[in-house]
């Protein structure tokens, strides 16, 4: 299994899987602003230079330049691509966190009233708890154990795809 995130000490054990909730948080979010920027540019590294269209240009575009964007953007899609299938196949294969049978199916356990999800690991400034869509109810453990589990999965994934 996965063993970088053990520790006898609980505190050091929760501070790491705090960082790791943390990290995997940042990710989504670094994932999401790299896929507008491809989306502007044809690049997630940044090459601000192949968009075209800025209001800030002083200057119009050749039509030599154009078409050499338009190749590189091309290159660079079919380069993408086939990293952020190896990132997803690599976190596929890292394991599951989700028990099997029905422990892993939200909501399919009797809710608990003394499950609080607001106190459980995760919950960390500035924002604490966080939970808009009222996704993970008070007393609703399995749920809340089913969105961690996906939260943490979708987090590392992120985090591979962020390095290329």
């Amino acid at each position: 299994g996965f063993k970088v995130l053990t520790s006898d000490d609980p505190v050091e054990l929760t501070k790491k899987l705090n960082a790791e909730i943390a990290n995997g948080r940042l990710a989504m979010m670094a994932i999401l602003g790299m896929f507008f920027q491809d989306g502007l540019t044809g690049s997630a590294w940044g090459d601000w230079s192949l968009y075209t269209d800025s209001p800030l240009r002083a200057e119009p575009v050749s039509a030599a330049a154009a078409a050499a964007a338009a190749a590189a953007k091309a290159a660079s899609a079919t380069k993408a691509a086939t990293k952020t299938g190896a990132a997803v196949a690599a976190a596929a294969g890292a394991g599951s966190l989700t028990k099997g049978g029905k422990e892993g199916v939200a909501g399919t356990d009797a809710p608990k009233p003394s499950f609080d999800p607001a106190v459980q690991l995760g919950a960390m400034p500035p924002l604490g708890y966080f939970d808009p869509a009222g996704f993970s109810k008070k007393g609703d453990e399995s749920g809340f154990r089913t969105l961690r589990a996906a939260e943490i999965k979708h987090g590392r994934v992120a985090m591979m795809a962020a390095l290329g």
